[in-house]
């Protein structure tokens, strides 16, 4: 699908999803939509103002038949999603009437819309930044309530202004360096070779700041992933059943029950979380034992944070061969069987003290975990969560620093001036105002069709 190489067809598309519903909405955009809806909605007056609702019936094109009774609303060129002319016809959400009705559009000169059509047209008409059209794609795919406040931010544009303005600073430093080139100066116009690099470093920070967001993009996206490790039989299972209420693990007093990764997800404090509970480890000559105990060290390395599940009176020590990239914390369940002694020993910095079976201390770690999983922050909608963002900055840093480098070295304007150039040059990637036909096709190709 090439979008760019598309023409400006009036183009149609069922904007809701399909099957039987209350309603479904077919949207047209392009500057033939009123004309191509009047023929089958003589009700609907090609005076009517933007945005009202009119109600009638649609016929066939021949007006001998109701296909059914509908709303239908008028959004005027440049007050609309795409920036064309666009049209919403509501219908019943009956999969028979939708056909019908994009049946008769089609034969009237529309053409069916391709996945994120819409949505592009509004980025090629200047509605919104590529930013902001990437956001529409998270708003729609979120799941979770965090990710969805994000990319609604983002989609107001706090992201983009954000880069922007790191932009914006860039460009008139590059200025000045042209200047100084044009007129062979030792120094910089206005800037001492001191303040030259404190910009270049404030600059850099600020887009470091903005790629360290990924990992909790990253998080929000994907979801925190939580291991419990243990020996056998010291309680995972149970504590996985209660941590996401319900029975997902198969529980018995034999040990190794568990011998493959049980997994389930929950949303807690509106951040996806991903609990795995996994076979115990231990020495054993058992084959099938071994592969998933295999599986659980596997999952520790792909673990955020690794739970140690400790039985009540033990001292047993988290033994991993490997160094250990997530945070590690200390759970020790059974505590409806713990003596006074054993509770006050549990009281410490970095250990949790639960009972499975009676949801002591469940609530609390659950909470515990969404707060380190991705901790609230008054800046949290600019976050990034792209991937394709996270990209672009890092190469920007990459330049950033080499441009710090040149100013420290003072090995001249015009390699700084190229290094300041290429940073600017990401920054416009990211934002859309540069771009090639396979960036387009790959981030509107992952869109449904209709939005």
């Amino acid at each position: 699908m090439a979008y760019l190489d598309q023409d400006e067809d009036t183009i149609c598309a069922l904007a809701t999803p399909s099957g039987v519903s209350g309603i479904a909405v077919i949207r047209l955009s392009g500057d033939r939509s009123v004309a191509l809806v009047r023929e089958c909605c003589r009700f609907f007056r090609q005076e009517n103002p933007s945005h009202r609702a009119s109600v009638g019936l649609f016929r066939n094109r021949e007006g001998s038949r109701v296909i059914d009774e509908v709303v239908v609303t008028y959004f005027e060129e440049g007050k609309s999603y795409t920036g064309e002319e666009v049209v919403e016809i509501s219908c019943h959400g009956n999969p028979v009437i939708v056909s019908e009705i994009l049946g008769e559009i089609v034969d009237l000169g529309a053409r069916l819309a391709l996945p994120g059509e819409f949505t592009f047209r509004a980025f090629k008409n200047g509605r919104m930044d590529l930013v902001q059209a990437e956001s529409v794609l998270s708003l729609m795919e979120a799941r979770s309530a965090r990710i969805k406040e994000v990319a609604v931010e983002q989609l107001r544009g706090r992201l983009s202004e954000r880069v922007q303005v790191i932009r914006s600073k860039l460009i008139n430093l590059a200025a000045r360096i042209e200047v100084n080139l044009d007129l062979l100066s030792d120094e910089i116009v206005g800037t001492s070779a001191s303040s030259l690099k404190r910009e270049l470093i404030l600059s850099q920070n600020e887009i470091l700041e903005l790629l360290a967001s990924f990992q909790s993009g990253r998080i929000l996206n994907e979801g925190f992933r939580v291991v419990l490790v243990g020996e056998p039989n010291v309680g995972k299972s149970s504590l996985l059943n209660a941590l996401v209420g319900e029975e997902r693990s198969i529980v018995t007093e034999i040990p190794g029950t568990t011998r493959d990764v049980v997994e389930k997800e929950i949303v807690s404090e509106g951040v996806r979380i991903i609990f795995c509970d996994t076979a115990g480890l231990h020495e054993t000559e058992d084959v099938v034992e071994r592969l998933g105990i295999q599986r659980s060290y596997e999952e520790i390395r792909r673990a955020d944070l690794v739970l140690h599940v400790i039985e009540n009176g033990s001292d047993e020590k988290f033994q991993f061969e490997e160094k250990l990239s997530a945070k590690l914390w200390s759970v020790r369940t059974k505590s409806d069987l713990m003596s006074n002694e054993n509770w006050r020993l549990s009281e410490k910095a970095g250990v949790f003290v639960v009972s499975s079976k009676m949801g002591w201390g469940i609530d609390q770690l659950k909470k515990e975990i969404a707060k380190v999983a991705v901790p609230r922050d008054p800046e949290e909608c600019l976050i990034v969560i792209n991937a394709r963002q996270a990209s672009l900055l890092s190469r920007s840093l990459e330049r950033m620093r080499a441009a710090v480098e040149v100013c420290e070295n003072q090995w001249g304007e015009e390699i700084l001036a190229f290094e300041v150039g290429q940073v600017i040059r990401c920054l416009c990637e990211m934002l859309g105002e540069e771009f090639n036909d396979q960036v387009i096709n790959e981030i509107f190709g992952q869109f449904c069709v209709g939005k």
